[in-house]
């Protein structure tokens, strides 16, 4: 994705997540045989980004809580282990 920025976190949460969040699959092999990453490896991505920017517990589990409430079962489970995760 490139630096930290506000582009490339652009590209994480409002390109690469619409896969996810439109089609509400996260299965890596659906995904991976489309040529798009997994969705644990976006999240882990945009984690990274948020760490980087200075972004906000808050701010994390909000993207969680959005993100989670528009993906399959196995999604949102994922999406509920990261919020645990601290970002820093």
């Amino acid at each position: 994705v490139g630096a930290a920025d506000e582009l490339g976190l652009d590209l994480l949460e409002r390109q690469l997540m619409g896969f996810f969040t439109n089609y509400h699959v996260t299965d890596a092999h659906y995904w991976l045989s489309r040529g798009v990453p997994a969705f644990q490896e976006v999240m882990s991505a945009t984690r990274d980004y948020y760490r980087a920017m200075g972004k906000t517990e808050a701010e994390w589990c909000a993207l969680c809580d959005r993100v989670g409430a528009e993906v399959d079962e196995d999604g949102k489970a994922y999406c509920a282990e990261l919020k645990q995760q601290r970002l820093s």
